[in-house]
């Protein structure tokens, strides 16, 4: 039974990564073909070649699981290090973290 759960998740997995190559390289063909049909998805087409290699590089990037496990551990330290923290110093800091991001989306978006 244990192996048929690691089978599916494995599937499943790879079913991911699938999707996730499928739609970088989408993102990247549609960068130097931007069209009605591809709109959406054709945002890249107004930045430099750098920005167009690079940001689908860094999406197929998180398909690979030794570079997804240390992303994971590092926001389980972050969890762990916010939940031994006290009460109200979670709810400044949670609201903190809202308004510098509503700052952020007011001023740059």
């Amino acid at each position: 039974m244990i192996k048929a759960k690691n089978n599916n998740t494995y599937n499943l997995a790879r079913i991911a990564a699938v999707f996730i190559f499928i739609f970088a390289l989408l993102i990247f063909i549609t960068a130097f073909y931007p069209a009605g049909w591809n709109w959406g998805f054709h945002f890249l087409a107004f930045y430099d070649i750098e920005i167009i290699v690079l940001i689908p590089l860094l999406m197929l990037l998180f398909t690979i699981p030794a570079v997804q496990n240390f992303f994971i551990d590092r926001l389980s330290l972050c969890s762990l290090w916010f939940s031994k923290k006290p009460r109200a110093l979670q709810v400044v800091l949670t609201f903190t973290a809202l308004g510098g991001i509503i700052l952020l989306l007011w001023f740059f978006v």
